[in-house]
């Protein structure tokens, strides 16, 4: 599972998915049950399934954003 840094540019969350897709299908080379990537949320979910997650988070799109308790 990766979460790349926070920021709004989808061009370097993309360029942060593709590069976990890369080292995934390495270390896939060596052990053949590496085959799940988990990466991308609500806000960049698209670029994560064009980089090639397998597994994505979109716990806001579906339940709302998180009270702020202080």
């Amino acid at each position: 599972m990766i979460i790349p840094p926070l920021t709004d540019n989808r061009k370097k969350h993309l360029s942060y998915f593709k590069t976990a897709k890369e080292i995934q299908v390495k270390i896939g080379k060596n052990i053949n049950t590496c085959t799940k990537l988990s990466m991308g949320m609500t806000s960049d979910y698209i670029e994560a399934i064009k980089a090639g997650a397998t597994h994505i988070r979109i716990g806001t799109a579906l339940f709302g954003g998180r009270k702020k308790w202080l």
